[in-house]
């Protein structure tokens, strides 16, 4: 394994099962656009964490609105495994919080 695969594979990883998602669309106060803020709850080892996307709906795929109402968003299939490498977090009232993560290939069976 060459240096640049050891860094690219460092940091936190999560390992979890998706709870629920919602999603919620909102208008800026500064310019007015809609953004939508997608929310994932995930349990791993007896805990609950939170992972918070906010997103522009013109470059999500999946994602429909009807003016503030979601309609439609992307989620993870209920109940199933997850593998996050989490990039940014902070803990929020003793719940672990994820402002940035990305999902893992998940592994084979």
């Amino acid at each position: 394994m060459n240096t640049h695969q050891i860094i690219e594979n460092d940091g936190l990883y999560l390992r979890g099962t998706v709870i629920g998602s919602k999603a919620r669309a909102f208008k800026s106060k500064d310019d007015g656009r809609v953004s939508v803020m997608i929310s994932h709850d995930i349990a791993y080892d007896g805990e609950l964490l939170s992972w918070t996307q906010y997103v522009d709906p013109s470059e999500v795929e999946g994602l429909k609105l009807e003016g503030l109402e979601v309609l439609e968003f992307p989620s993870h299939e209920k109940f199933k495994p997850i593998t996050l490498k989490i990039l940014r977090s902070k803990v929020y009232q003793n719940r672990l919080s994820v402002t940035s993560a990305e999902v893992m290939e998940s592994e084979a069976a």
